[in-house]
Parts: C-alpha cells; sequence; structure tokens
C-alpha cells in the first residue's frame, strides 16, 4: 500500500464468443419442394442481445428466417456459454429431423444445427372393371392419364412413369396399376380416353395424395346395348318383285358375337336372312360400339341404293340401314311392214305376251292385262311398250301370219327387255308382184280345148288384118 497514495489493481473480463449455424436440406420427389421457404427462429437465453449478428439480426435475443434446400444462416459472435434453441415451423406433409437444435454456444468454435425435411408419400392406385356379354371387352385395353398438381414431379413412381407429373398407361378387365411414393398433399385427376358404346362409372378419380395412405380411383366400364335395324324396299313395275327375297349379310367387327339377338342369329359376329318388299329385321341387343356392315347378295336386274350399311352400333339407340331396289326397266317395239301387192291399209292384230303375268297397266304405247298386250298396226307403223321390267321374256305373235296370202318374216318376235335399252321386233307381210305359175295340173280336157280356141281366136286375128289392107290398096 503506497504512503499518502493509492494502489489500483484493475480486471478486465472479456466475453468469449463462438458461432450458430443452422443449415436445411430437403428430400422430395417434387423438385418444387427445393424452392419451398422454411421458417425458422433462434431463440437465446439471453434477452438483452439484439443486433446483427453475422447473418442473424435478433431482437431480444430471438432471431427470426428463412432457409430453402442447400441453404444455411450462421450467427457469429454470440456469447460463449449462451443457451440456444432452434426451431422450425411445421409443414404439412413434411417430416422434420434435427441435430444440435438446442445447445450452448462455444466458446472459439461453431455450433451447426441441421435441419433434414423429407417430403411424406403417399400412392395412388388405378383398377378396372369391364361388365360385357362380349368376351373380347374384357381384353381389350382401355387408356388412363394421371396427371399430378405438381408438374415437376418426372421419373418412375412404382408402376406408372411420370413426365412432367403426367402418367399415361393402359388397363384390361380386372387389372390395375399403382403409383408410390409419390409427393403427399399434391393433387391428382385420373381420367379415361372415351370409349364408344360403354357407360363409365368412377369413384375416387380426383383428390389428394395422403401421407401414408393410397388414394384409389375405381373405373367400371358397362357394356351398353344397342338395335340394329335392316330394312327392305323394292320398286318396280312387276307385283312379283314385291314377293322377291333379298339376301342379306350383317358383318359385326366383334367376331365373337354368337346367338340370338332379337330378329337375327349370329356365328362368330355374322348373320345371314332374306328380306322382301316392305319388310325388316332387328337385331336388339348388340354390343354398342362395335363396327358393322350390312351387304346384299347382287341382283342384275335391281339397281341397289342404301343408307348407313356400315356403321357403329350406338349405345341405347337404334342404327336404321335401308336399301331400296329399283327394278331395271327397258322397252319394247313392234313395228309392221308390208311389201309387194300386201293392202298397205290392213290392220294387222298383234299380241304381246310377257313371262311375267303380275304386270298390268299402260306402258307407253301398249296397255298389259295380267302381262298381254294385244294391238292392230298397219304398214308402217309401230308401237313401243315402254318401261318394262329388264329381264323379262316376251313373245310377240301376228294373228293373220301365213293367211291370205301373205308370207311373213318376224325379227326379235322372241326375246328378254334389256336393261336400260329397246328390244325391236319387226314383222314383215308381203304378197308376190305377179300370180304365182300354176303346176302339177292334170285337167287336160280343160285347158286343151282352151288353147285351141285361142289359137283360133288369134288365126282369126291375122285373117281379117290381112283382108283390110288388101280393101284399103
Amino acid at each position: 500500500i503506497p504512503a499518502n497514495g493509492e494502489a489500483k489493481a484493475e480486471f478486465t473480463n472479456t466475453r468469449e464468443l463462438g458461432n450458430l449455424t443452422v443449415s436445411k436440406k430437403v428430400v422430395s420427389p417434387s423438385t418444387q419442394d427445393n424452392n419451398k421457404e422454411f421458417t425458422f427462429t433462434v431463440t437465446l437465453d439471453d434477452k438483452t442481445v439484439n443486433g446483427t449478428f453475422g447473418d442473424m439480426t435478433f431482437a431480444n435475443g430471438v432471431a427470426t428466417f428463412t432457409l430453402k434446400d442447400g441453404e444455411s444462416k450462421t450467427a457469429k459472435g454470440l456469447p460463449a456459454g449462451m443457451g440456444y434453441s432452434v426451431t422450425e415451423e411445421t409443414s404439412e406433409n413434411f417430416t422434420a429431423k434435427a441435430t444440435d437444435d438446442k445447445s450452448t454456444i462455444p466458446a472459439n468454435s461453431e455450433v451447426r444445427a441441421e435441419f433434414i425435411n423429407t417430403r411424406d408419400t403417399g400412392d395412388l392406385s388405378v383398377s378396372k372393371e369391364v361388365i360385357s356379354s362380349n368376351t373380347l371387352d374384357h381384353d381389350r385395353s382401355f387408356t388412363f392419364t394421371v396427371t399430378l398438381d405438381d408438374a415437376t414431379v418426372n421419373g418412375v413412381f412404382g408402376e406408372m412413369t411420370f413426365e412432367n407429373g403426367v402418367a399415361i398407361f393402359t388397363l384390361k378387365d380386372g387389372e390395375s396399376k399403382t403409383a408410390t411414393g409419390l409427393p403427399a398433399g399434391v393433387g391428382y385427376s385420373v381420367t379415361e380416353e372415351s370409349s364408344v358404346g360403354f357407360e363409365t362409372k368412377v369413384q375416387g378419380n380426383e383428390g389428394t395424395i395422403v401421407a401414408n395412405d393410397m388414394a384409389e380411383a375405381q373405373f367400371v366400364n358397362t357394356r351398353l346395348p344397342g338395335d340394329l335395324t335392316v330394312s327392305k324396299k323394292v320398286i318396280s313395275p312387276s307385283a312379283q318383285d314385291s314377293n322377291k327375297a333379298f339376301t342379306f349379310t350383317v358383318t359385326l367387327d366383334d367376331k365373337t358375337v354368337n346367338g340370338v339377338f332379337g330378329d337375327m342369329t349370329f356365328e362368330n359376329g355374322v348373320a345371314t336372312f332374306t328380306l322382301k318388299d316392305g319388310e325388316s329385321m332387328s337385331a336388339t341387343g348388340l354390343p354398342a360400339g362395335v363396327g358393322y356392315h350390312v351387304t346384299e347378295e347382287a341382283s342384275n336386274e335391281f339397281k341397289t341404293e342404301s343408307e348407313n350399311e356400315k356403321g357403329i352400333i350406338p349405345g341405347n339407340g337404334e342404327e336404321k340401314v335401308e336399301f331400296t331396289n329399283t327394278r331395271i326397266l327397258g322397252n319394247l317395239i313392234v313395228t309392221k311392214k308390208v311389201t309387194g301387192l300386201g293392202n298397205k291399209n290392213k290392220d294387222f292384230n298383234f299380241t304381246v305376251t310377257l313371262d311375267d303375268d303380275s304386270i298390268n297397266g299402260v306402258y307407253g304405247e301398249m296397255t298389259f292385262k295380267n302381262g298381254v298386250a294385244e294391238f292392230t298396226l298397219r304398214h308402217g307403223q309401230s308401237k313401243a311398250a315402254i318401261g318394262l321390267p329388264a329381264g323379262v321374256g316376251y313373245t310377240v305373235v301376228e294373228a293373220e301370219s301365213n293367211s291370205d296370202g301373205y308370207s311373213t318374216k318376224a325379227k326379235n318376235d322372241v326375246g328378254t327387255i334389256p336393261e336400260n335399252g329397246t328390244s325391236e321386233v319387226e314383222f314383215v307381210n308381203s304378197k308376190p308382184d305377179t300370180p304365182p305359175p300354176v303346176t302339177g295340173d292334170r285337167n287336160t280336157q280343160l285347158w286343151i280345148p282352151l288353147a285351141t280356141l285361142s289359137l283360133t281366136g288369134i288365126t282369126a286375128k291375122v285373117l281379117f288384118e290381112k283382108r283390110k289392107k288388101k280393101t284399103v290398096v
């Protein structure tokens, strides 16, 4: 102790400092999660700590900030020995794990609080059921599309492969596919490509992937029934054609269709039947969506027109196929000529007889009754029957043939009515210009005296002429 003085002992205590680093790692199949911000709070035991310490700013011992995947923040120069606690704000669909999230700031060193967030995952199953009497339908492939709200999901997830959040695949009856490990919380939508002829019922086709759970989208396709009606119409001047049976064949794209369907019986997808004018047949309860083709056996005597002969069986509806057969027509003309000494003003009687006795009515210049027409012609005249059924046979007869001294030649008097043409029949009646010589006459008693008388007359005339000349001289 100094005399008349003061001794001073001075102590300086310097707080040792340390650092605190908080880091973030995200594990997720969604790349969107790499940009997700997670909120953190660092709380110190000393509420008097205020200000900026490295990357963190404290107010009353508390600092709040955010981190993304791969990021970190460091508080530098914090008082060593001070307790701290790091917490992360809860994030739905993530499981967080932390190391050194609560401890003491070390002296002249660094402590690291590491947080790993793993995206929770769930599964999605898509199943298919087909209800149909058609065996082909059970082996039919139906196309599905799964679309996620997160377009960054790519790669193989169980039985589905996603590209930009979309997976496309096919399923048959009784099959299913499951996507495993999809990000929980992501929305999904499952659609099925439209299939003609099916009624589709869906359950669970939209929703959200649930953590540690499986979402199920169920599709049930029921084959709808449909009907097919084939009708026949015949346009013809022949009543016989109304009773003519025309043969039809219905061919389905589905060869497994067998059995009786309404009026038609199918074998391996084919039904054959006949129809007359005004008749129809209906196949009921056929599988909707199946293609069909209706054909009619060719008939050269008819022009055939059809509507809807090809198409698809409608669901809960009827497809109508109409065939119209129009008889192809032809003409018949009968012409008369008279030559020689024949009477050109004489009426000659003709009869036209058709093979089809059902033809009645007026056809051009001829009137038929039960297939027969009668008329007269003079030299140079003709009559034409217009619009007779082609293919019908005819016979033309002249009543005066080989009578009254006429010789008759006929051309095409027997034949068939041509298709879209005219059959020309010509009758030529002739009488010779001079009387025919008498031959084979054995009545000599008559012609010898006549010859003698003629010779006597000639001799007398000659003598008379000679006398006359002498007298004149």
